[in-house]
């Protein structure tokens, strides 16, 4: 923990800056905050950035905390690809806050169609860099998950022996508008999943995905340029069995060799998905890079990272 940061009030709530918390006061500090499946809020000298933005989930989800009505303060939103459980939010978002809003070209047309003003679209392609002023974002190609034959449909029936469907018709109304929401043009999987990659003034380096797609040829491009990077925050889910998902996240902790390792996107997905279990992720990581930190994130706790030091705190 850095003997700073538990003085940032930002450092200190549960309440997004995006949602009216305080933004945080060093100029050096990050602050992080997992806001449920693979979205994120980034706060960073005056700016809010959203990764993803999907916190209307549904009837039996988890809550998060926040709804996107809670939302009142965005500078972007990124979007790693147009899948309803990414997108789904963004466009309430961008028309109340003004927020540009980020992503590959399956993206822009689903935004189009969802009536956000085209002049908030910035559609992007593997390479592009974006200025924030004391950091920029690069859109790097990356890959959708695709499950094994057959798990998707053994993970349904599992799901539904332990969880009999008990959904009201008004849960089911939530539920269908929810998922009625987002893009399933095919070439989301092809061309239009991106990771970003962060690079900050004094060096660091973060990259977030939101898919546990294969590596891709993208992402080997840029680290064969950078070797490591500082923080990965790490999309993690999936219908195999726990070896499978860890050999499969393994492979882009590898590539990355992060300083700290975040996952998101492995809570439950009712109906489908259980939470993905972190600690056999972990201890793997510990073992292959030695001295690696690990963090367990919790919807909005705050993670906060001095850029400059390198020092972490993770609030509660």
């Amino acid at each position: 923990r850095g003997s700073g940061l538990p003085a940032e009030p930002a450092c200190t709530t549960l309440t997004p800056a995006s949602a009216g918390g305080p933004l945080p006061e060093s100029q050096s500090v990050l602050v992080l905050r997992w806001l449920g499946t693979a979205s994120y809020e980034l706060a960073f000298r005056r700016q809010v950035l959203l990764l993803d933005a999907f916190y209307d989930r549904g009837p039996r989800y988890r809550p998060i905390g926040i709804g996107p009505a809670d939302v009142r303060r965005a500078n972007a939103i990124l979007v790693g690809h147009a899948h309803y459980d990414h997108v789904s939010d963004a466009p309430e978002i961008a028309r109340r806050t003004g927020a540009m809003v980020v992503g590959a070209p399956p993206t822009a047309a689903y935004l189009r169609t969802a009536a956000v003003p085209p002049a908030q679209i910035r559609m992007v392609k593997g390479g592009d860099v974006l200025d924030f002023g004391g950091f920029t974002v690069e859109a790097v190609h990356a890959n959708h998950s695709e499950f094994p034959p057959g798990t998707a449909e053994r993970s349904r029936a599992a799901f539904a022996t332990i969880y009999p469907d008990t959904l009201t018709e008004a849960e089911r109304k939530h539920e269908a508008e929810v998922t009625a929401r987002g893009s399933r043009a095919p070439e989301i999987r092809t061309e239009g999943t991106f990771a970003f990659l962060f690079s900050f003034e004094d060096g660091f380096r973060l990259v977030w995905t939101d898919s546990p797609g294969a590596v891709s040829a993208g992402e080997r491009q840029v680290m064969a340029k950078l070797g490591k990077v500082n923080a990965l925050l790490l999309a993690y889910q999936g219908p195999q069995q726990w070896q499978d998902l860890v050999a499969q996240a393994m492979a882009r902790v590898q590539l990355y060799r992060p300083d700290i390792l975040i996952p998101g996107n492995h809570d439950e997905r009712p109906g489908f998905l259980f939470d993905a279990p972190l600690d056999p992720l972990f201890l793997v990581a510990r073992e292959a890079l030695p001295g690696i930190r690990t963090i367990a994130p919790l919807y909005r706790t705050p993670i906060c990272i001095d850029v400059k030091s390198r020092e972490v705190f993770v609030g509660r």
